[in-house]
């Protein structure tokens, strides 16, 4: 006798081995009688009618005189018929979908437990002729009828009534608790049955399902409007609920499948509407979480790269919004105003990418690439945000240098409690961030230099501060652009050493005067023309400062005997102390203003030949100082008769009295043709000055071509102008951006020089001349 239920579905009794007999023809219909009338009585529900034993002795018999062929083939035929009665009958009036859900549920469940039960009858045929044929077993075979019969003609009805179904339960969630069930069950039965090399669960329904799933979430995304971030946060909860909901009838895999194709819908298809609009809105806002969600949701190189490119965008626009007001400001104000924008926008961004991890996928080599699984685990921020604004920084290199340079000096003059320190440290540091990415580093160093050496020689700045500027532009850009700043550090050491021997041995404590000398050694500092600066004939000094002066000359002479010791007293600086009618003053000014200004003490009224015959300074020399002092309009400590704006043999020269000023400390600016500009001043420089450092800027520049071109050459012994200029490029890259006309310049020059020649028969290629 053969039982129902679950716990007889599958259980398999032990054989008993019965008496083989004869096998006629007649036998033969008669025992697929007894396998017929087994058959229909399971489709009947009366399996208690049939006797296992005698059903069990007639397949034992078919098999074994050699009539499995038939019996396998008659089951088939069984089977067939059976499910196509069944199917004719049951399912010829089914119209709604959750009826076709209900219906195919309830059947499956009943062949399947009829398909066991024939099975069960079939052990012996299983055992010994469907392994060693490698045929499907009974089970197998009921199956792939019900799947021919059953499946294949309604898979559309069924796969389209699941999905009605799941937009129903999506729509309203309380709905699918009564329809989980029917949808495992039926889910069950397509994972059950095979189909070709899969499933038929994942070669007909799963695909489907998908794309059903996805367009159902394009209409309703398309139908949300809301801000981007609010978008964002309802498809997150949306795709959560998804992944939820789909638990509740699917596999684990296919549910991560569902939820990575909804995400990769989202991307493909909604990038523009959804995620341009989000990375704009979440790098204004700085919104770190939001963003680390948006990346690591990207998972594919080629959207992040999409992705990296729409910030990149994103970021260069925002800081090339940055406005340089310069109408009612100085210089140096705008200057460390632009700085400390694009310092602040680099943080910020560097702050929230570095939070997100965000990788430029053109720093991976190919295999990690392939790997992009860990792709949010890497973090080399640094280069996407040097990339953007590098390329902000050198659209306007020559400002960008000069604003560079002017903060960096505001935040190096002299700072006075440890509070002010440590914020300028910061600052200095913050900054390195910026002048690395400048292309034109030599003329960084040029404007840089220039600025360092009037601090020093003006005494604006403390010593250790520049020692760790110097040390941090060494790091960032290598030591070749710090060797004259380290000279110019070196000599302030030396000069402290020496003015404490100094002092030692020649001035009274009592004496209210303060000589600091600087030693400096020519070839460190940057000054153009640098024998102009040293006196030929030397200032007649006040008798104190003369005095001074050839003290220390001795102490100079003790320490270095074999060195020669020359005085640039325009370099240098003067600060006199005086009370004017009204307020006193710390009247700051050059040496040779400082000696006609001391002319003074010994008279009330002085003349231009006076000045001449008792200062020794030239004429023009003596006129720009005057002017300084008489017309300069923060400095009128002196007045002249007659009151014009020029000077004049004849005119007759008083001190101003009347002068006052807000404040205690007076620059007395120097006249430099009609243009008033402070010697101890950090701004811009004048023109002149400006075009000689230009000039001196490029005549380096030639000299490092033609050195470069030098190596190239003596190592290629031949070579093309491209060649040339992709090597001398890449060579120089680290110092400037090699201009075409500067190669074809040295290029020359070399040719002259006899270093190289042009070939005879081509003019585009170059020959080394050993």
């Amino acid at each position: 006798m053969l039982s129902r239920g679950p716990n007889a579905l599958h259980k398999r009794g032990k054989i008993r081995i019965p008496t083989k007999q004869g096998f006629t023809v007649e036998n033969y219909d008669a025992a697929l009688e007894i396998i017929d009338d087994a058959f229909e009585k399971i489709y009947a529900n009366n399996t208690e009618e049939i006797s296992f034993e005698k059903t069990y002795h007639v397949v034992y018999n078919l098999v074994i005189y050699k009539r499995s062929d038939d019996l396998y083939n008659h089951l088939k035929e069984l089977f067939t018929s059976k499910l196509t009665e069944l199917k004719d009958s049951q399912f010829s009036d089914l119209n709604q979908d959750w009826e076709i859900l209900q219906k195919v549920a309830e059947f499956w469940k009943i062949q399947r437990e009829n398909f066991n039960l024939v099975a069960d009858l079939m052990i012996y045929l299983d055992r010994v002729y469907c392994k060693s044929n490698r045929l499907p077993e009974i089970v197998d075979l009921a199956l792939h009828v019900f799947r021919d019969i059953i499946l294949h003609p309604l898979k559309e009805d069924v796969n389209k009534a699941i999905s009605v179904t799941i937009n129903q339960v999506r729509q309203t969630p309380s709905y699918g608790n009564s329809k989980f069930e029917v949808l495992k069950e039926l889910i069950s039965m397509l994972e059950t049955i095979s189909d070709k090399d899969d499933t038929f669960f994942e070669t007909y329904f799963e695909d489907y399902f998908i794309n059903e799933t996805k367009n159902y979430y394009d209409n309703t995304i398309s139908a949300i409007n809301l801000p981007a971030p609010d978008l964002f946060a309802k498809i997150k909860d949306l795709i959560a609920s998804e992944y939820s909901l789909d638990l509740n009838f699917l596999n684990p895999d296919t549910c991560t499948k569902i939820k990575t194709s909804i995400e990769e819908f989202l991307i493909s298809e909604k990038f523009d509407v959804i995620f341009v609009p989000l990375i704009e809105t979440t790098l204004k806002s700085c919104n770190k979480q939001l963003l680390f969600e948006v990346y690591s949701l990207i998972n594919e190189t080629s959207y992040r790269s999409r992705l990296l490119e729409i910030m990149d965008t994103i970021v260069f626009n925002t800081i090339r919004g940055i406005k340089i007001e310069e109408s009612s400001k100085k210089r140096v104000q705008v200057a460390s105003e632009w700085v400390s924008q694009v310092i602040d926008f680099y943080l910020k961004y560097q702050d929230l990418i570095d939070f997100v991890q965000i990788e430029d996928n053109e720093n991976v080599d190919n295999d990690d690439a392939a790997n992009e699984s860990d792709l949010p685990s890497r973090l080399p921020s640094s280069h996407f945000l040097d990339t953007i604004f590098s390329r902000y920084i050198n659209t306007n290199k020559n400002q960008a240098i000069q604003f560079i340079c002017f903060y960096l000096d505001s935040y190096l003059r002299m700072t006075q409690n440890k509070e002010d320190l440590e914020k300028a440290k910061n600052n200095l540091q913050d900054c390195t961030k910026l002048f690395k990415l400048l292309r034109e580093k030599d003329a960084f160093e040029n404007t840089y230099t220039q600025l360092l050496s009037k601090r020093l020689i003006q005494q604006r700045s403390a010593l250790h501060m520049e020692r760790f500027m110097v040390k941090q532009i060494k790091d960032n850009m290598g030591s070749f652009f710090t060797s004259k700043m380290e000279g110019m550090l070196r000599d302030m050491s030396t000069s402290i050493v020496l003015s404490k021997s100094f002092y030692k041995n020649f001035v009274n404590d009592k004496e209210k005067i303060e000589f600091v000398p600087q030693v400096l050694t020519m070839t460190s500092w940057p000054f153009e023309n640098i024998n102009e600066l040293i006196d030929e004939n030397d200032v007649i000094l006040p008798p104190r400062l003369e005095e001074l002066k050839q003290n220390f000359e001795v102490t100079y002479s003790k320490k270095y005997g074999e060195r020669v010791l020359k005085w640039a007293h325009t370099l240098g600086l003067v600060e006199i102390g005086f009370q004017f009618d009204k307020t006193y003053h710390e009247l700051v000014m050059s040496t040779h203003a400082a000696a006609i200004f001391l002319m003074f003490e010994d008279s009330d009224e002085v003349t231009l030949d006076m000045l001449h015959e008792k200062t020794g300074i030239a004429e023009q020399e003596l006129k720009r100082h005057l002017l300084s002092m008489v017309l300069a309009p923060r400095s009128k400590i002196l007045r002249k008769v007659p009151n014009t704006r020029t000077i004049s043999p004849i005119d007759r020269f008083y001190i101003n009295y009347n002068f006052t000023a807000p404040v205690r400390k007076i620059k007395v600016q120097v006249v430099s043709g009609n243009i008033l500009s402070s010697r101890d001043s950090n701004t811009a420089q004048t023109p002149n000055n400006s075009i000689n450092s230009n000039e001196a800027l490029e005549r380096q520049r030639n000299v490092q071509t033609n050195a470069v071109l030098v190596r190239i050459m003596k190592s290629k012994r031949t070579s093309s102008f491209e060649e040339l200029q992709d090597a001398a490029t890449n060579a120089l890259a680290s110092k400037f951006t090699l201009p075409e006309s500067t190669l074809k310049r040295s290029l020359n020059y070399l040719i002259e020089k006899e270093y190289i020649q042009r070939d005879s028969d081509d003019n585009n290629t170059y020959h080394y001349i050993p």
